[in-house]
């Protein structure tokens, strides 16, 4: 078996590069607002509300509006036709 010996300057490094990282350190709440923070603009989450509406039968195709170029450029919406992708 090898024994570590450490000398002074070794120790004093370890030290400080240990108190270093205990200063920037964040605390637990501030670590928690920033993961909630992250997890709130999130695709997954994006994900969990679209299915949550789904499941409620507010479906993404019912607020979708079906329009058409006229001839001068502008959009207009078309009425009558379905509103859904085959």
């Amino acid at each position: 078996m090898v024994g570590l010996i450490f000398n002074n300057s070794i120790a004093k490094n370890i030290f400080n590069i240990i108190r270093q990282g205990k200063s920037t350190a964040l605390t637990e709440e501030e670590f928690y607002t920033l993961e909630l923070q992250r997890w709130l603009i999130s695709p997954e989450r994006m994900m969990q509300i679209k299915g949550h509406l789904y499941y409620e039968g507010e479906h993404d195709i019912l607020s979708r509006k079906r329009e058409m170029i006229t001839g001068d450029g502008e959009t207009e919406e078309v009425k009558g036709v379905p509103n859904n992708h085959v």
